[in-house]
Protein backbone atom coordinates (compact mmCIF):
# COMPACT_ATOMS: atom_id res chain seq x y z
CA UNK A 1 0.00 0.00 0.00
CA UNK A 2 1.27 3.50 -0.94
CA UNK A 3 -0.74 6.43 0.47
CA UNK A 4 -3.53 3.92 1.19
CA UNK A 5 -3.61 2.91 -2.48
CA UNK A 6 -2.86 -0.65 -3.55
CA UNK A 7 0.10 -0.76 -5.93
CA UNK A 8 1.29 -3.74 -7.95
CA UNK A 9 -1.67 -6.01 -7.22
CA UNK A 10 -4.75 -6.93 -9.19
CA UNK A 11 -7.97 -8.84 -8.70
CA UNK A 12 -9.06 -11.61 -11.05
CA UNK A 13 -12.41 -12.97 -12.16
CA UNK A 14 -12.36 -16.53 -13.53
CA UNK A 15 -15.48 -16.80 -15.71
CA UNK A 16 -17.13 -19.69 -17.49
CA UNK A 17 -16.75 -21.96 -14.47
CA UNK A 18 -18.69 -25.23 -14.90
CA UNK A 19 -21.57 -26.24 -12.67
CA UNK A 20 -19.40 -28.50 -10.47
CA UNK A 21 -18.60 -25.65 -8.08
CA UNK A 22 -15.17 -24.43 -7.07
CA UNK A 23 -14.59 -26.23 -3.77
CA UNK A 24 -11.74 -28.21 -5.34
CA UNK A 25 -10.11 -25.00 -6.58
CA UNK A 26 -10.38 -23.44 -3.12
CA UNK A 27 -8.82 -26.54 -1.56
CA UNK A 28 -5.99 -26.47 -4.09
CA UNK A 29 -5.27 -22.80 -3.35
CA UNK A 30 -5.27 -23.61 0.35
CA UNK A 31 -2.53 -26.18 -0.21
CA UNK A 32 -0.25 -23.55 -1.73
CA UNK A 33 -0.62 -20.46 0.46
CA UNK A 34 -0.37 -19.99 4.25
CA UNK A 35 -3.85 -18.49 4.59
CA UNK A 36 -6.93 -18.79 2.41
CA UNK A 37 -10.70 -18.59 2.80
CA UNK A 38 -13.55 -19.74 0.57
CA UNK A 39 -16.69 -17.61 0.78
CA UNK A 40 -19.84 -18.65 -1.06
CA UNK A 41 -21.77 -15.66 -2.33
CA UNK A 42 -25.52 -16.25 -2.17
CA UNK A 43 -28.58 -14.11 -1.52
CA UNK A 44 -28.90 -15.74 1.91
CA UNK A 45 -25.26 -15.16 2.88
CA UNK A 46 -25.37 -11.52 1.77
CA UNK A 47 -28.63 -10.86 3.60
CA UNK A 48 -27.86 -12.80 6.76
CA UNK A 49 -24.10 -12.85 7.40
CA UNK A 50 -21.87 -10.08 8.74
CA UNK A 51 -19.39 -9.09 6.01
CA UNK A 52 -17.89 -6.01 7.62
CA UNK A 53 -16.75 -5.44 11.20
CA UNK A 54 -19.02 -3.47 13.47
CA UNK A 55 -18.00 -1.23 16.34
CA UNK A 56 -19.39 -2.29 19.73
CA UNK A 57 -19.36 0.98 21.67
CA UNK A 58 -20.42 -0.75 24.90
CA UNK A 59 -17.43 -3.12 24.98
CA UNK A 60 -15.26 -0.70 22.95
CA UNK A 61 -14.19 -3.30 20.38
CA UNK A 62 -14.82 -4.37 16.81
CA UNK A 63 -17.15 -7.31 16.27
CA UNK A 64 -15.42 -9.51 13.71
CA UNK A 65 -16.80 -10.27 10.26
CA UNK A 66 -16.21 -12.60 7.32
CA UNK A 67 -13.80 -10.23 5.60
CA UNK A 68 -11.78 -9.23 8.67
CA UNK A 69 -8.74 -11.25 7.61
CA UNK A 70 -5.00 -11.23 8.07
CA UNK A 71 -2.90 -9.46 5.45
CA UNK A 72 -1.80 -11.78 2.67
CA UNK A 73 -4.87 -14.02 2.84
CA UNK A 74 -6.10 -15.45 -0.46
CA UNK A 75 -9.87 -14.89 -0.69
CA UNK A 76 -11.90 -17.05 -3.08
CA UNK A 77 -15.31 -15.46 -3.65
CA UNK A 78 -17.52 -18.22 -5.07
CA UNK A 79 -20.32 -16.76 -7.18
CA UNK A 80 -21.06 -20.08 -8.91
CA UNK A 81 -23.68 -20.82 -6.23
CA UNK A 82 -25.40 -17.43 -6.50
CA UNK A 83 -29.15 -17.95 -6.55
CA UNK A 84 -32.15 -15.84 -7.47
CA UNK A 85 -33.73 -13.66 -4.84
CA UNK A 86 -33.96 -10.15 -3.47
CA UNK A 87 -31.29 -8.43 -1.43
CA UNK A 88 -32.54 -6.58 1.60
CA UNK A 89 -30.86 -3.43 2.93
CA UNK A 90 -28.30 -5.49 4.84
CA UNK A 91 -27.57 -7.57 1.73
CA UNK A 92 -26.95 -4.46 -0.37
CA UNK A 93 -24.51 -3.13 2.23
CA UNK A 94 -22.79 -6.51 2.34
CA UNK A 95 -22.27 -6.48 -1.41
CA UNK A 96 -20.96 -2.91 -1.26
CA UNK A 97 -18.44 -4.09 1.35
CA UNK A 98 -17.25 -6.91 -0.93
CA UNK A 99 -17.10 -4.55 -3.90
CA UNK A 100 -14.97 -2.01 -1.99
CA UNK A 101 -12.56 -4.69 -0.78
CA UNK A 102 -12.08 -6.27 -4.20
CA UNK A 103 -11.67 -3.06 -6.20
CA UNK A 104 -9.88 -0.80 -3.69
CA UNK A 105 -8.33 -3.19 -1.15
CA UNK A 106 -10.16 -1.44 1.68
CA UNK A 107 -12.46 -2.98 4.28
CA UNK A 108 -15.39 -0.88 5.47
CA UNK A 109 -15.87 -0.92 9.25
CA UNK A 110 -19.34 -0.05 10.56
CA UNK A 111 -19.19 2.73 13.17
CA UNK A 112 -22.98 2.99 13.41
CA UNK A 113 -23.62 6.34 11.69
CA UNK A 114 -20.69 6.09 9.26
CA UNK A 115 -18.18 3.64 7.78
CA UNK A 116 -14.42 3.81 8.23
CA UNK A 117 -12.53 2.17 5.31
CA UNK A 118 -9.28 0.53 6.40
CA UNK A 119 -6.55 -0.62 3.97
CA UNK A 120 -6.27 -4.39 3.84
CA UNK A 121 -3.89 -6.31 1.58
CA UNK A 122 -5.68 -9.43 0.34
CA UNK A 123 -5.58 -11.46 -2.86
CA UNK A 124 -9.10 -11.60 -4.27
CA UNK A 125 -10.22 -14.23 -6.78
CA UNK A 126 -13.82 -14.20 -7.99
CA UNK A 127 -15.09 -17.42 -9.58
CA UNK A 128 -18.32 -17.23 -11.56
CA UNK A 129 -20.26 -18.83 -14.40
CA UNK A 130 -20.83 -15.50 -16.12
CA UNK A 131 -19.14 -12.23 -15.32
CA UNK A 132 -18.66 -11.33 -11.67
CA UNK A 133 -21.16 -9.16 -9.85
CA UNK A 134 -18.19 -6.96 -8.97
CA UNK A 135 -17.46 -4.61 -11.87
CA UNK A 136 -15.07 -3.64 -13.20
CA UNK A 137 -12.36 -6.18 -12.40
CA UNK A 138 -8.68 -5.87 -13.24
CA UNK A 139 -8.33 -9.21 -15.02
CA UNK A 140 -11.15 -11.34 -16.44
CA UNK A 141 -10.03 -14.85 -17.36
CA UNK A 142 -12.62 -16.81 -19.36
CA UNK A 143 -12.08 -20.55 -19.13
CA UNK A 144 -11.97 -22.79 -22.17
CA UNK A 145 -11.65 -26.27 -20.60
CA UNK A 146 -10.50 -29.00 -22.95
CA UNK A 147 -11.57 -31.78 -20.59
CA UNK A 148 -14.26 -32.19 -17.89
CA UNK A 149 -13.44 -30.34 -14.66
CA UNK A 150 -13.12 -32.65 -11.67
CA UNK A 151 -15.36 -32.10 -8.69
CA UNK A 152 -12.84 -33.62 -6.28
CA UNK A 153 -9.41 -32.23 -5.50
CA UNK A 154 -6.58 -34.66 -6.24
CA UNK A 155 -3.70 -34.17 -3.83
CA UNK A 156 -0.36 -34.10 -5.68
CA UNK A 157 2.78 -35.70 -4.33
CA UNK A 158 4.36 -33.96 -1.29
CA UNK A 159 7.46 -33.20 -3.33
CA UNK A 160 5.52 -31.20 -5.91
CA UNK A 161 3.63 -29.30 -3.21
CA UNK A 162 6.80 -28.47 -1.34
CA UNK A 163 8.45 -27.24 -4.53
CA UNK A 164 5.46 -25.05 -5.42
CA UNK A 165 5.28 -23.62 -1.89
CA UNK A 166 9.01 -22.87 -1.88
CA UNK A 167 8.74 -21.20 -5.27
CA UNK A 168 5.88 -18.95 -4.10
CA UNK A 169 7.75 -18.16 -0.88
CA UNK A 170 10.84 -17.03 -2.79
CA UNK A 171 8.74 -14.71 -4.96
CA UNK A 172 6.67 -13.20 -2.17
CA UNK A 173 9.31 -12.95 0.55
CA UNK A 174 11.80 -11.08 -1.62
CA UNK A 175 9.77 -8.46 -3.49
CA UNK A 176 11.76 -6.66 -6.15
CA UNK A 177 10.76 -3.87 -8.52
CA UNK A 178 10.80 -4.47 -12.23
CA UNK A 179 13.76 -3.02 -14.15
CA UNK A 180 13.42 -1.41 -17.57
CA UNK A 181 15.94 0.30 -19.78
CA UNK A 182 15.11 3.48 -21.70
CA UNK A 183 13.98 1.49 -24.74
CA UNK A 184 11.44 -0.49 -22.74
CA UNK A 185 10.26 2.60 -20.84
CA UNK A 186 9.33 4.12 -24.19
CA UNK A 187 7.96 0.93 -25.74
CA UNK A 188 5.48 -0.02 -22.98
CA UNK A 189 3.30 3.14 -23.18
CA UNK A 190 3.60 3.16 -26.97
CA UNK A 191 2.38 -0.44 -27.22
CA UNK A 192 -0.50 0.30 -24.88
CA UNK A 193 -1.46 3.36 -26.89
CA UNK A 194 -1.51 1.23 -30.05
CA UNK A 195 -3.65 -1.38 -28.27
CA UNK A 196 -6.19 1.26 -27.21
CA UNK A 197 -6.24 2.71 -30.70
CA UNK A 198 -7.20 -0.72 -32.03
CA UNK A 199 -9.72 -1.28 -29.22
CA UNK A 200 -10.96 1.93 -27.52
CA UNK A 201 -12.91 -0.12 -24.96
CA UNK A 202 -9.69 -1.04 -23.14
CA UNK A 203 -9.57 0.90 -19.86
CA UNK A 204 -6.62 3.15 -19.09
CA UNK A 205 -6.01 1.25 -15.84
CA UNK A 206 -5.13 -1.85 -17.86
CA UNK A 207 -1.66 -0.43 -18.49
CA UNK A 208 -0.88 -0.69 -14.76
CA UNK A 209 -2.18 -4.25 -14.77
CA UNK A 210 0.06 -5.11 -17.71
CA UNK A 211 3.08 -3.79 -15.82
CA UNK A 212 2.13 -5.90 -12.79
CA UNK A 213 1.68 -8.95 -15.00
CA UNK A 214 5.03 -8.26 -16.67
CA UNK A 215 6.72 -8.03 -13.29
CA UNK A 216 5.15 -11.32 -12.19
CA UNK A 217 6.15 -12.95 -15.49
CA UNK A 218 9.77 -11.85 -15.05
CA UNK A 219 9.96 -12.98 -11.43
CA UNK A 220 8.60 -16.43 -12.30
CA UNK A 221 11.51 -16.74 -14.71
CA UNK A 222 14.01 -15.84 -11.99
CA UNK A 223 14.81 -12.30 -13.12
CA UNK A 224 13.62 -8.74 -12.68
CA UNK A 225 14.61 -7.24 -16.04
CA UNK A 226 11.82 -6.64 -18.55
CA UNK A 227 13.32 -7.47 -21.91
CA UNK A 228 11.57 -7.02 -25.29
CA UNK A 229 11.16 -10.81 -25.54
CA UNK A 230 9.46 -11.10 -22.14
CA UNK A 231 7.27 -8.08 -22.82
CA UNK A 232 6.15 -9.57 -26.11
CA UNK A 233 5.38 -12.85 -24.37
CA UNK A 234 3.14 -11.02 -21.87
CA UNK A 235 1.43 -9.13 -24.70
CA UNK A 236 0.81 -12.40 -26.53
CA UNK A 237 -0.89 -13.88 -23.47
CA UNK A 238 -2.96 -10.74 -23.06
CA UNK A 239 -4.07 -10.82 -26.69
CA UNK A 240 -5.37 -14.36 -26.17
CA UNK A 241 -7.14 -13.40 -22.95
CA UNK A 242 -8.76 -10.29 -24.43
CA UNK A 243 -9.90 -12.29 -27.46
CA UNK A 244 -11.63 -14.74 -25.10
CA UNK A 245 -13.31 -11.84 -23.30
CA UNK A 246 -14.56 -10.44 -26.60
CA UNK A 247 -15.86 -13.83 -27.69
CA UNK A 248 -17.84 -14.22 -24.44
CA UNK A 249 -19.39 -10.78 -24.85
CA UNK A 250 -20.53 -11.66 -28.36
Amino acid sequence: MVDQKSIGSWNMNVTGWPSVGCAALAQAVGELVPRSVHHKITVESLNGDRWKPKKDFVLNRLVSSRLQLAAGTAVILDETVMNEGNLNDSGCRSFQTIDLLVREQRLACDFMSYDVPLPLELTCLMVSKGRSLVKPVDVEMPLEPKAPVREQYTIPSPGLLDAARFFLAVLTRSPRPIKMDQQMMERVPADFTDARSADPTLPQELCHVWLSLARAFCLTHGCDDLTPERWEAVRGLERQRLARCKARQN
